[in-house]
């Protein structure tokens, strides 16, 4: 008997110093102080689990900190071994001192001294910190006399050749002595992918807002020929490098740009989500593919294409990521789920929920102000508002902070009309509950109701046809 509990106290023992050491190793902290006088609401410090490119909630954790006498401590549990993180300041000229996708590793430290004009850091973690700064800067002044506008081959060549530019010298520093009694040699390789594979998209993304506008193809034949010369470097990659490539962050919406590019762009042809979901399930595998097909559904769940349906339905099947499958679930459930809830202050203060508008057809509109294609937008919502009958709703959701900015372009009526119904996130902004949940980030953002206050089909975007689809959208959910 003696013997069994001490075989039972041992094994007790030998797994509670597991389960400590493991904990050891999957934390990171952070020390923040202030300089007297300094003065810092908080700090929010927001971890993504996959790289800032999947934004999806389930994926992120946010922390507010708010600093007591000065100064705070927060302890990170980390679940993968490399995860990145953006740190943002509530306080004047935030917008100097905020990092963004810096990784966070197991066991790193990292002390924030925050002052009037400037934030210092020390710890293991400064010194990524500190090259991820240089590389920013060798960016920034290489592209100092860039024109955007890429609807000239001159300027869209400059653009690429600027990019190969910052590139070179990006990796000459990175190859520097300097750097290498800086960081690993793994945080050199990682570094200098996420570096190729981000050149190669933004090329890709010029193309999106110059070019890609042309519908003709005989528009768009010196464009391809500029293309051509200044082709991917994915195929000249050799097998050793596209493996390295891999592990990088930005390698899935690199893919499924390039596969957008080759299949859209190159043959003057619409984008098929269901042609790119066959394509990444054939060619890749294990956790590669769910990773791929999980970027490429959260880029386009949006859109009313029933393809989505079968892609959900499909990946489900063999899916075996359990976050991966967790996201694939909540986007299968969306169409014809009980939106989220939301109670939000209307232009004359008053609240207002789903349930005020029961029995109509109701059209939510996601903008800000400033936003240009928001306002592209309105017109054609107001022509749609304009034929129906009034069992049609649009409810005009602003994210605005501030309440004087949001009153002021209602008054202008540039995103919204005034006598329409107008609501405020309550000064949350994008961090109010609904955005979250919807993880909104592209605007205008549409979100269809129906009369049984439903979630309907995903509504297409008016601008492209005028509002033609979107207008036969709600006559179909009006006519049920």
């Amino acid at each position: 008997m003696k013997q069994t509990y001490l075989k039972i106290a041992f094994g007790l023992a030998s797994l509670l110093c597991f389960i400590q050491l493991h904990a050891e190793k999957s934390l990171a902290t952070i020390y923040c102080k202030m300089a007297k006088g300094v003065k810092l609401k908080e700090v929010v410090i927001t971890i993504y689990k996959y790289g800032s490119y999947l934004k999806e909630p389930l994926f992120q954790r946010q922390f507010h900190c708010k600093p007591v006498n000065g100064s705070f401590t927060l302890k990170i549990p980390l679940d993968l071994e490399t995860e990145y993180a953006n740190i943002n300041y509530d306080f004047p000229n935030a917008n100097k001192k905020d990092l963004i996708g810096i990784s966070i590793r197991n066991k790193d430290e990292l002390n924030i001294f925050c002052m009037d004009d400037t934030v210092e850091y020390k710890g293991n973690c400064a010194e990524r910190i500190k090259v991820i700064r240089k590389l920013k800067d060798i960016h920034s002044e290489t592209f100092k006399q860039d024109v955007l506008n890429f609807y000239d081959t001159a300027n869209l060549l400059n653009h690429f050749k600027l990019l190969d530019c910052s590139l070179r010298e990006s990796l000459r520093y990175l190859g520097s002595n300097k750097v290498k009694g800086i960081l690993t040699p793994r945080e050199i390789n990682e570094l200098m992918s996420d570096l190729k594979l981000s050149t190669e998209s933004a090329k890709i993304i010029a193309w999106y807002y110059g070019p890609f506008k042309w519908s003709d193809s005989i528009a768009k034949r010196p464009y391809m020929d500029l293309w051509n010369k200044y082709r991917s470097q994915d195929t000249r990659l050799n097998q050793k490098e596209n493996i390295a490539w891999r592990k990088s962050r930005f390698y899935a919406k690199y893919i499924i740009y390039k596969f957008w590019f080759d299949s859209s762009f190159a043959l003057n042809q619409p984008f098929n989500i269901k042609d790119c979901y066959i394509h990444l399930k054939k060619n890749y595998s294990g956790y590669l593919r769910e990773r791929l097909v999980s970027q490429l559904l959260e880029d386009n769940w949006r859109i009313a294409d029933t393809a989505l349906y079968y892609i959900l339905n499909d990946a489900l099947s063999y899916f075996g990521n359990t976050d991966f499958r967790e996201i694939m679930n909540k986007y299968s459930k969306l169409r014809g789920s009980i939106p989220f809830y939301f109670k939000m202050l209307d232009y004359y203060g008053n609240y207002k929920t789903l349930n005020d508008f029961k029995g109509k057809v109701i059209l939510l509109d996601f903008w800000f102000t400033g936003c240009g294609n928001c306002a592209t937008a309105h017109p054609y919502l107001e022509q749609i508002k304009n034929r129906l009958d009034t069992n049609f709703v649009i409810i005009s959701i602003c994210t605005d902070k501030d309440a004087e900015t949001w009153k002021a372009s209602v008054n202008k009526g540039l995103y919204t009309n005034v006598n329409d119904i107008n609501l405020i996130t309550n000064n949350l902004g994008v961090d109010y509950p609904l955005i979250k949940f919807y993880n909104i980030r592209d605007y205008p953002f549409f979100m269809l109701i129906d009369k049984k206050g439903l979630l309907a089909e995903v509504p297409p975007d008016p601008r492209p046809d005028e509002g033609i689809s979107l207008e036969a959208l709600i006559r179909k959910e009006l006519a049920k």
